[in-house]
């Protein structure tokens, strides 16, 4: 049986609940580590629509940027590589010939787009997600543009797009800035932009330039390092001659004007010249060493061996003859490059992850502790930031040094093509950085649900950090930028509200289809509220239901996403809500989940770990995988998708379809155990609901499928029926099971309850059908057997006999009037009991029930698990050597 597909009515009275997810970006397959978010985001709607709810979970596809174009370009080239992966993606749907004519159509980037959307639908469909394609839009369609269009405009409105240089990350094959989403791993290994201070070395004809993070270091520089195996370019910046490596003059010609390269430069002849370092004059020396990146900045090092632990391995690895200075004091020796070196094992400039560990290590700890010393000219006595920062601005007020930009780790397109830093001028960006939007966005967060709720304080971190964002580029699928149209709005940027134009997609496209062009008054209209002049009186009905169901539907309750969009699209949907929306359309909550991994590492093609949602399905059920996300880890944690934990939830499953298998209807009346079960059945239920609605999903599902299964078990060993037990709760049970295992729980309903779906019924949770009482006495024979399988664990004997012996009235006396601190009314034959009573008195408790009773009821149940006569008695204050108190009663043994 297929899980339902909803096309959910909106039934007046009911309450409504918006859920979204990230769309996904359609340039390839979704594997594992993707379908973890829509999954829980599936799960969360299934529940909301049985607690009652209008259940809103739409879904669209991200077409915008660079990739789509570059993929496309590619597969027109023939590049293998490309079109191997694309044809292994194509290979799931479709075979033989008509692999080749999908690929062919591949040439025009639309094509790819369109049939990735598609394939999208179908896994999705297959996983049984209860998704309402009807609301399903694309990024780069017509309507959404203008929409687009017009929230640029009411951002522009506010002051809030500038234009001006900056330094942006950027595509060198493509020539073009580009963003998180076109980045290789981008989403969740982060590249920024990192400010180095390149300083300048005179020589006789030249300067060589050495850029670092540190300028403060500058008094302890000792030598320079270059690597004679890369190659070297003399060029001409600013009308000054300078040399760097060949890849690191690539980056500055895209970040200066004033920039050219003039020659080659053979490493041999930096060796043979001495440079004199800028402020002190010193004159130093170069040498090589190979663990200089000619990719690196600019593929020269300055040595600084007395704060550098690679500077000070390198030296003494080559043998080099060099005084060593020390210009950073600080107040633990630990951290002294020496004790370091020594205490990590380093030995070799080889050993690079040691030496990357230890130099994060000493880097972070000399910021922060660290003074500089009395050789420090006019920095001595200053505190390290105070340092770096007043140094900088003397190199480059006197132009002994310039900034240069670089990538924060090495990074490419999802094409392939090299990412560097380029400096761009008349570049568009949003100014994240105003202070008065900061403040109204920090009062949303304040406002707002957080899941897990530490990442409200991240969020607000992260709304503070944030400053000028690029908003724009060159060229790629998306919108023109209304007020410059020689720029496309890029990807990142076109998609921070898009949430809002789920409910009212299918009218936007009405109302462009009869005007053409969907004008701002009209938008005006539908999202602020405003006046619609009577001009638009043709598209007025039409703009009114989208108006009506936006107020409706909107603001999106909760959206469901993970930890590497915190930074970006997450930050960027709040300010965009506080700066474009009314308060009224404010998003209410965020859930944020933790990484997919495979076997630990990072889930990409590259590493082979990159399983497909279409495998998953074929390989082990759309129910299992879904069991899987649901149940293996908290939301906040990182799964790690591997065939161990895979095993694991496949043996929980089978067991849930075994006892919906063995099930037959059986009308019997319930005895003493099947009336337990249920009524702890809808204790489980309601801890259930509980945790739901708290967004504690793993918890939740935990209790409801492997607690109600244990207890199915125990009625077994009980001697009870699991077919009366099941019985009374099958209903609820499979409502329950059915947000995780919808495929399951539609076969079994249709063939135990109803021809209707389960997806659609309300879980009703039974609250009057929990019997405190008889869960407490069953939990107290739970306690009394376990008491007993400890006294046989310790004696090792097979019992011939056990007897339990009850309190009686005297020993509840005694504890009522010792807990009402009435110790003088206890009678004189019982006082000689008070330091026994005292000495155990956190373990008693009086029953609402009488254990007499209950024991005696249960006396077949321990005569048959412990396999040996077991006698019920009421025992007395003093009897035996062990006396009876309430809730522990005397066991006495006999072997």
């Amino acid at each position: 049986m297929e899980a339902r597909i909803f096309e959910p009515a909106v039934i007046p009275g009911k309450k409504k609940f918006m859920v979204t997810v990230p769309w996904p970006y359609t340039n390839g397959s979704l594997h594992v580590g993707h379908g973890r978010t829509y999954t829980t985001g599936d799960i969360v709607a299934r529940y909301k629509r049985m607690r009652g709810f209008n259940v809103l979970y739409p879904m669209g596809f991200h077409q915008s940027g660079t990739p789509i174009h570059a993929f496309s370009d590619k597969i027109a080239r023939g590049d293998p590589g490309t079109v191997e992966t694309y044809r292994a993606y194509v290979s799931q749907y479709v075979e033989g010939e008509k692999i080749n004519e999908i690929l062919e159509s591949f040439k025009k980037p639309e094509n790819i787009a369109s049939y990735f959307s598609k394939a999208t639908v179908n896994d999705f469909t297959s996983l049984g997600f209860s998704i309402d394609w009807r609301f399903k839009f694309t990024s780069a369609e017509p309507a959404y543009g203008d929409f687009v269009q017009w929230q640029f405009r009411r951002l522009n409105s506010r002051d809030y797009i500038k234009q001006g240089s900056y330094p942006i990350l950027y595509s060198m094959d493509d020539e073009n800035a580009v963003g998180e989403d076109d980045i290789a791993d981008g989403d969740i290994d982060k590249v920024s932009v990192e400010e180095f201070t390149a300083v300048k070395f005179k020589g006789e004809s030249y300067s060589i330039v050495a850029a670092s993070v540190r300028p403060e270091t500058i008094f302890g520089i000792t030598n320079l390092w270059v690597n004679m195996e890369a190659p070297y370019v003399l060029c001409l910046m600013d009308d000054e001659k300078i040399v760097v490596s060949k890849a690191s003059a690539e980056k500055l010609r895209r970040q200066h004007i004033n920039f050219s390269i003039l020659d080659d430069v053979d490493p041999k002849s930096l060796i043979e010249e001495r440079f004199k370092v800028p402020v002190t004059g010193d004159e130093i020396m170069v040498y090589h060493s190979s663990f200089v990146d000619p990719d690196n900045g600019t593929g020269i090092v300055y040595s600084v061996p007395g704060h550098s632990i690679w500077d000070y391995v390198a030296i003494k690895e080559s043998g080099i003859d060099l005084h060593m200075k020390k210009v950073i004091s600080f107040p633990d020796k630990q951290y002294s490059v020496e004790n370091l070196t020594n205490a990590r094992g380093i030995t070799s400039i080889s050993d690079t992850e040691k030496l990357s560990a230890a130099t994060q290590d000493l880097y972070k700890y000399e910021f922060y502790q660290g003074r500089m010393m009395d050789n420090c000219g006019s920095l001595s006595g200053m505190s390290v930031p105070e340092a770096r920062e007043k140094i900088k601005g003397e190199l480059l007020e006197s132009g002994d040094a310039f900034i240069f930009y670089e990538t924060s780790r090495k990074a490419q397109t999802r094409s392939g093509s090299k990412v560097i830093v380029a400096v761009l001028r008349d570049q568009w960006f949003i100014d994240y950085s105003n202070p008065e939007w900061k403040k109204e966005s920090h009062s949303l967060v304040d406002r707002m649900l957080f899941v897990p709720a530490f990442y409200k304080e991240n969020m607000h971190e992260t709304v503070e950090w944030i400053r000028e964002r690029p908003c724009a580029r060159r060229r790629g699928i998306g919108t023109k930028l209304p007020f410059d149209d020689r720029w496309v709005i890029e990807s990142l940027s076109d998609s921070t509200i898009y949430t809002s134009v789920y409910p009212v997609i299918d009218n936007l496209r009405k109302i462009r289809e009869i005007r053409g062009k969907i004008d701002d008054q009209v938008l005006d209209f539908i999202f602020l509220g405003a006046d619609m002049p009577p001009e638009y009186d043709d598209v007025r009905s039409i703009s009114e239901k989208a108006r009506n169901d936006l107020l409706y539907w909107y603001g999106c309750d909760l959206r469901v996403t993970s930890i590497p969009h915190l930074s970006n699209h997450l930050v960027f949907y709040i300010m965009n809500h506080v700066a474009v929306l009314p308060k009224r359309f404010e998003p209410g909550g965020l859930m944020i989940l933790g990484l997919v991994v495979s076997r630990g590492a990072k889930i990409g093609k590259s590493k082979g770990n990159a399983v497909n949602l279409l495998q998953v399905t074929k390989k082990y059920s759309a129910d299992v995988y879904r069991l899987y996300v649901a149940t293996v880890s908290d939301i906040n944690s990182q799964i790690d998708w591997n065939e161990e934990d895979l095993q694991t939830v496949i043996r929980g499953y089978e067991s849930i379809i075994s006892f919906l298998e063995r099930y037959r209807k059986d009308d019997s009346l319930p005895g003493h155990i099947e009336t337990w079960f249920e009524s702890k059945f809808y204790s489980t239920l309601e801890k259930f609901i509980q945790d739901m609605d708290s967004y504690s999903v793993r918890s939740a599902y935990v209790r409801i499928i492997f607690d109600v299964m244990n207890d199915l078990r125990r009625v077994e060993r009980r001697g009870g029926s699991v077919n009366v037990a099941l019985g009374l709760v099958l209903k609820e049970w499979l409502i329950s099971l059915s947000a995780v295992i919808p495929h399951a729980c539609e076969e079994y309903w249709h063939r135990y309850i109803s021809d209707t779906f389960v997806s659609i019924q309300v879980l009703s949770p039974g609250k009057d059908r929990i019997d405190g009482i008889l869960l407490e006495s069953e939990a107290y024979v739970d306690s009394v057997t376990e008491d007993i399988r400890e006294i046989l664990n310790v004696i090792r004997k097979k019992p011939s006999s056990i007897i339990i012996e009850t309190c009686d009235e005297s020993a509840r006396n005694l504890m009522k009037l010792a807990d009402e601190n009435r110790l003088s009314e206890i009678p004189q034959e019982l006082k000689r009991y008070i330091p026994e009573f005292m000495k155990i008195r956190r373990t008693l408790r009086i029953m609402n029930f009488d254990e007499y009773t209950v024991l005696e009821e249960n006396q077949e149940f321990f005569s048959r698990i412990f396999d040996c006569k077991v006698q019920i008695r009421k025992g007395m204050l003093g009897r035996s050597n062990k006396n009876s108190w309430p809730g522990r009663p005397a066991i006495h043994v006999e072997t």
